[in-house]
Formats: structure tokens, C-alpha cells, sequence
């Protein structure tokens, strides 16, 4: 299984760094986790053709996550991809989005593949290919929810995590949190490897929480430029909290192999 990280940047404006967009590539199937880098851009450089992509994981409607979409979908279409496309999303999400690609002017008729789009439910698993997935919610958003819903009923106001199995490899992503414990439903299983965002919390309570947590390596993105260059520092607060498991800083470009 092959991670490629398209962009680690928070939603902060960033001068060397793009917004979040994880490439999870294995035997079993291709996911882009959430859309906010300039993903047409980064899957010309990988050499990567139009049809590689098997599905989407947009985890919430924050623009930092899906500001690309349309756009790469609009890509997609320019280049004559054929294959269906799934997206994964909030249900509340999807309608969005599929407003917002009619008023982009990618009518169905017009796009020449089929989007096939699935509900994000609390466990309820899916399929990308032969990779398994599955939703956890995160409480990233809850506090809007209490203060717009009722103002902003057609709103989404959910977040989704995603759990990723294939090739005996178990992923996590973590999407965007209110706070650590908001991983705690991944539990249930080790994980090899987490893919987890640093923007909503000390690293200090992340660590702490992760410290007796049955995980083999974390990388951290969704970070600030302040932490862009210090993996160092990163490594030993984690020792420092008695994380012990391999502490990693993704970096724009980067592509590994777990």
C-alpha cells in the first residue's frame, strides 16, 4: 500500500503547502482521501491516468477538504475519463455537491462517466475496489452545529474519519477532530498506521491520548507552517508523553510504502 500526500496544510494560508489530500494506493483499490489540493496538478506529476482513481472519501464540507472537487471532477471530464467514479461523503454533503456540480455546469448527461455517490453512515461499511472502508464520525463540527443548524437547516454540519483495510494492512485517517478521543472507535483493531491531522489540539494531548493505544506509526498533517520543519520536536514531546510508537511529519509530495 502506497500513501501519497498531495497537501498537508490546515486551512491556514499556506506559501509552500496545499490543503488536505491524502492518495492511498494499493492492489485492492485507489482512494484520494478528502480534496483540497490541487489534485489535477499532483496526479499529472505522479504520472497517473485519468481512470487511476478509483474513489473519493470527502470527510466534511469545510472548503480546506473538498474546495477542489468540482474542479478535479471537471478534469476528469475534459480528459474523457470513462470509468465510474465513487464518492464517499456525509449525506447531507452529497446533496451539495451535487448542486454544486450542476451550477459548475457538469450536468450527468454531460460528463461521459457516472458518479456513483454513498452515504456516510456511523461503522457502516463500504467498498473501494477490494479495499474496505468504513466512517467513523468525529465531533469536529458539533459546535457550528449548535449554533447555525437552525438558522442553517440545509447545512452539513457532519464529519467523517475512515478506516481503511487491504493488502493485511489496517489505516486509519483521522479527517478533522474537535479532539483526540475522537479516534476512539478505531480501537476495535489495531492500526498499522494512522493518518492524522494536528490543527484542533495540542500535539501534547494527542500523544498523551495515543500513548497506551495499539498503533505502530502516526503521520501528522493538517499542521500549521510553524510545524512544517520540526519533526524533531514533534518526536520528542511524543517520547515525552510516552508515545512510543514511530512519529512521522508528512511533507508535500511524499510518497511512502507501509
Amino acid at each position: 500500500m502506497k500513501l501519497t500526500f498531495l497537501g498537508t496544510a490546515c486551512g491556514h494560508p499556506s506559501s509552500s503547502r496545499q490543503h488536505t489530500a491524502v492518495l492511498v494506493k494499493s492492489e485492492s483499490g485507489t482512494l484520494l482521501l478528502d480534496c483540497g489540493a490541487e489534485v489535477n496538478r499532483f496526479l499529472k506529476q505522479q504520472g497517473l491516468s485519468v481512470d487511476a482513481v478509483d474513489g473519493v472519501w470527502l470527510s466534511h464540507a469545510h472548503s480546506d477538504h473538498v474546495g477542489n472537487f468540482s474542479h478535479w471532477v471537471q478534469a476528469l471530464w475534459l480528459q474523457k475519463r470513462k470509468r465510474e467514479l465513487a464518492i464517499y461523503a456525509p449525506s447531507g454533503l452529497v446533496k451539495i455537491l451535487r448542486k454544486e456540480l450542476e451550477n459548475r455546469l457538469l450536468f450527468s448527461e454531460l460528463l461521459g462517466f457516472s458518479l456513483q455517490w454513498h452515504e456516510l453512515a456511523e461503522g457502516e461499511a463500504l467498498a473501494c475496489g477490494t479495499l474496505q472502508l468504513k466512517g467513523f464520525a468525529t465531533t469536529h463540527l458539533n459546535r457550528l452545529r449548535e449554533r447555525f443548524l437552525l438558522d442553517y437547516p440545509e447545512v452539513c454540519f457532519d464529519c467523517y474519519g475512515a478506516i481503511l483495510e487491504g493488502e493485511g494492512k489496517r489505516l486509519a485517517y483521522s479527517a478533522d477532530m474537535a479532539k483526540p478521543d475522537d479516534l476512539g472507535k478505531i480501537w476495535d483493531q489495531p492500526v498499522d498506521e494512522l493518518i492524522c491531522e494536528m490543527a484542533h489540539f495540542s500535539p501534547e494531548s494527542l500523544f498523551q491520548y495515543l500513548a497506551d493505544k495499539p498503533l505502530n506509526k502516526i503521520w501528522l498533517i493538517h499542521h500549521g507552517d510553524n510545524w512544517a520543519e520540526q519533526e524533531s520536536q514533534l518526536q520528542n514531546l511524543a517520547k515525552k508523553n510516552r508515545f512510543t510508537a514511530e512519529v512521522k511529519l508528512a511533507r508535500e509530495g511524499q510518497s511512502v510504502t507501509i
